[in-house]
């Protein structure tokens, strides 16, 4: 029996949520004169937070911008968790293949969109382990592309993790940038809207795993997005910034940027720097 491929260990992996929301509280607290702010991680999401900063609640979610290794990694990591899942329960026979189409959205692990398209997966499994091939299952679609999985034959006991990219001139940096950027915006927008949540009242944190892109990259990339104006504020927390993390030690430190936000005095106030 085999995975999907290049399986990850995540024991030592970043809480990439602590680290954004801590980059948003450092920038608050030394360049914006904010002074009593407060961090609920909240058990439920989303959102993922709630900051409250000088008495005022803000609904926070984080979400990261990953470059294309790191994607595909996160859509391996997806196939092996439903490959322990069909196995554990017995019903892995003959050979799959889980497909990403282009760029949608990977739920974060642990999410209950993520358990429901595990379940979904295993369930197509179980009832056509018994079939020589098996018509596809779209197990989810957005703006960005769609994920399927398909039985391919009966021998084996594996699934096996296809991408089709979307094609692109090599160092295209701003089209891949602008796309991660708009769908980011287009999928946490819906899921706040979902919760009751008014526009002009959330915080959106970006945590940069796309390692390509400087932070004048990105604030050029903002302006060609729609709808980033229904958040409060959009922000930045930049990778290769190291410093101490002061709320949660065991996490690295990040600087970070307010690519956006309707409070004039937040709005690019920032702790890195924008050298090009």
């Amino acid at each position: 029996m085999s995975k999907s491929s290049n399986q990850n260990n995540d024991e030592n992996s970043i809480d990439e949520e602590l680290v954004s929301v801590e980059a948003l509280n450092h920038v608050l607290t030394t360049k914006c004169g904010c002074r009593k702010l407060k961090i609920h991680r909240e058990l439920c999401d989303p959102p993922d937070f709630t900051v409250t900063i000088d008495g005022v609640a803000y609904p926070t979610e984080v979400t990261s911008i990953v470059s294309r290794q790191e994607y595909s990694a996160h859509c391996k990591r997806f196939a092996d968790e439903i490959f322990d899942a069909a196995d554990s329960r017995g019903v892995l026979s003959g050979t799959y293949a889980f497909i990403v189409s282009q760029l949608p959205c990977i739920p974060k692990p642990n999410s209950n969109l993520r358990n429901q398209l595990l379940e979904k997966a295993v369930s197509y499994i179980a009832s056509t382990q018994n079939d020589n091939v098996s018509s596809e299952l779209k197990l989810k679609q957005d703006n960005s592309g769609n994920i399927r999985i398909i039985k391919l034959r009966k021998e084996g006991s594996t699934i096996g993790f296809v991408w089709m990219a979307p094609a692109m001139w090599e160092g295209d940096i701003n089209d891949q940038l602008t796309k991660m950027l708009q769908n980011a915006i287009d999928n946490k927008k819906k899921k706040l809207q979902d919760k009751g949540i008014d526009p002009n009242g959330a915080f959106l944190l970006l945590y940069d795993a796309f390692i390509y892109a400087q932070p004048y990259d990105v604030i050029n990339a903002i302006t060609n997005i729609n709808n980033y104006k229904w958040f409060h504020s959009i922000f930045w927390a930049a990778s290769f910034y190291d410093r101490e993390n002061k709320l949660y030690p065991d996490e690295p430190g990040r600087d970070g940027i307010f690519l956006y936000s309707s409070n004039p005095k937040w709005h690019n106030v920032r702790t890195i720097s924008l050298d090009n």
